[in-house]
């Protein structure tokens, strides 16, 4: 299990950071490719989001450590509005008409980025915590 966080959570980083790469190139990047990969950082966190939950966060929810499914649940709930915030802006990027806003997009990666980073180093430092309990799991 852990070797698939890893892969999901490296490849959410890496979405991240070419999405950022793209919005700082100056002049000459196109809107649509930031939508593109806003549409792609999408569809890999909620491919992400089904594999964390069956695979880690439905089963600690039962642990026996009040603290752990504490802390799994406040994940839980962080990483559930971070996939529907990104679904709604997303949808409205991709759906609009027109050309989508380079501005807009920009301040809602700005927004947005940080969030999954933090999520990130939070599921991290669970899984690194927990270690063979979480591998058990």
């Amino acid at each position: 299990m852990a070797r698939t966080l890893d892969d999901y959570l490296n490849r959410i980083e890496a979405a991240v950071n070419e999405g950022e790469a793209l919005l700082r190139r100056p002049q000459g990047h196109s809107t649509r490719a930031a939508v593109q990969k806003c549409v792609d950082a999408a569809l890999l966190i909620g491919a992400y989001q089904l594999y964390v939950h069956r695979e880690l966060f439905d089963p600690l929810a039962r642990h026996p450590d009040e603290r752990v499914r504490k802390a799994v649940r406040e994940i839980k709930v962080e990483g559930i509005a971070l996939g529907e915030n990104l679904r709604v802006a997303v949808r409205g990027l991709a759906t609009g008409s027109g050309e989508p806003d380079a501005a807009t997009i920009a301040a809602q990666a700005r927004i947005f980025n940080p969030l999954v980073r933090g999520h990130i180093a939070k599921v991290r430092d669970l899984a690194a915590t927990l270690g063979p309990i979480a591998a058990a799991a």
